[in-house]
């Protein structure tokens, strides 16, 4: 899998957001009421973002984009911040990147959307730890303790 260049600095913050799209359809019944629908299970999130690179960088940036992801056509991994802390995510540039716009003498500024392959949310499991403020596991085990002592209480 290609990689973003270590040597590259991550996106500013300014700017910086993830997008989801929505997944239900809607349709609007005779009664008045709407139905609604989950038509896909696969929901793609855009993350839009800005870089600020020095010269040296923003070379690097064009030359990256070009000869490793064949003008944008490749996939790649970085690291992004996500609502779950900073985790690699699979990427993909959604047209190219606008800029670069002369900022300062040497600094250029690039404006980038790109898709998630995955959107950076909890797993099943995970979610269900954060729920019930322990990890899963752990409370499987204390409730099977619980259970335990019930049914030794209880049946004798």
């Amino acid at each position: 899998m290609i990689q973003y260049p270590a040597q590259l600095p991550l996106p500013l913050q300014e700017g910086y957001g993830l997008s989801t799209v929505d997944p239900m359809m809607a349709t609007r019944l005779v009664t008045g009421r709407t139905r609604y629908r989950v038509v896909h299970d696969y929901v793609p999130t855009e993350a839009r973002f800005n870089f600020n690179f020095s010269q040296k960088e923003a070379a690097l940036f064009e030359g990256w984009y070009v000869y490793e992801l064949k003008n944008g056509i490749e996939w790649f991994e970085m690291d992004l911040q996500t609502p779950l802390g900073m985790k690699k995510c699979r990427a993909h540039f959604k047209g190219i990147p606008q800029g670069g716009e002369l900022t300062q003498i040497t600094r250029w500024r690039y404006s980038a959307v790109i898709e998630l392959r995955e959107r950076p949310i909890y797993t099943e499991e995970e979610y269900l730890g954060a729920i019930i403020d322990m990890p899963l596991d752990q409370f499987t085990t204390e409730f099977q303790n619980i259970l335990e002592k019930w049914h030794t209480g209880y049946f004798g």
